[in-house]
């Protein structure tokens, strides 16, 4: 499994080369959202057969990567982390896209960074990301509830069971209150940042 040294933890992270020419060093990198993972992604990692190197991240304390304490979570220490993800996989540009936070994530490093980036994909996502009090209570109340209700939640009726049921999984790793304090922390930060 592939790593990224980011001030002395691990992040974790998913690559496939495909054709990519060795003149060219693109990436497109996937960013995930809250309490996800970088599996949020696998379709298309699997399924995309492009000139790019495919990169799908674990952010810290999500999936495989190392936990950071709640103090340290800004919302430029994830630019960081995908600056140096590029710096380290010596991408010369990039397509980034991002789910939710993952969203706020790429907006926030177009800002800091525009001349590395060919575009952005925003799914979910905008410049200012809420959430309903009631997910909160639920978060802090019952989380196996909350996981139980995710159906409701954060999915289209149409959604397969089996997407949901990994996406419930993945998220069940994760520590609630890691969860909600990234949630209101990023909603806090993004507000401010507008």
């Amino acid at each position: 499994m592939p790593y990224l040294n980011f001030k002395g933890k691990k992040i974790y992270y998913q690559l496939k080369e495909n054709n990519v020419a060795s003149s060219q060093n693109k990436g497109l990198i996937f960013i995930h959202g809250s309490g996800s993972t970088s599996l949020i992604w696998q379709n298309q990692i699997d399924g995309l057969n492009l000139d790019y190197k495919l990169i799908a991240v674990d952010l810290h304390s999500h999936g495989n990567s190392d936990k950071f304490l709640i103090s340290e979570i800004t919302l430029d220490l994830y630019v960081n982390v995908i600056e140096k993800l590029k710096e380290s996989l010596i991408l010369e540009k990039m397509i980034l896209c991002g789910h939710s936070l993952g969203g706020a994530i790429i907006l926030s490093y177009y800002l800091k960074i525009p001349i590395d980036i060919e575009s952005l994909i925003l799914c979910a996502t905008g410049a200012r990301l809420r959430t309903s009090s009631v997910i909160f209570q639920q978060l802090k109340d019952d989380y196996k509830q909350y996981l139980n209700n995710i159906r409701q939640t954060a999915f289209h009726r149409k959604t397969p069971k089996s997407v949901i049921d990994i996406y419930r999984e993945q998220l069940s790793k994760v520590d609630p209150k890691s969860f909600i304090t990234t949630l209101k922390y990023v909603m806090v930060l993004i507000l401010c940042k507008n």
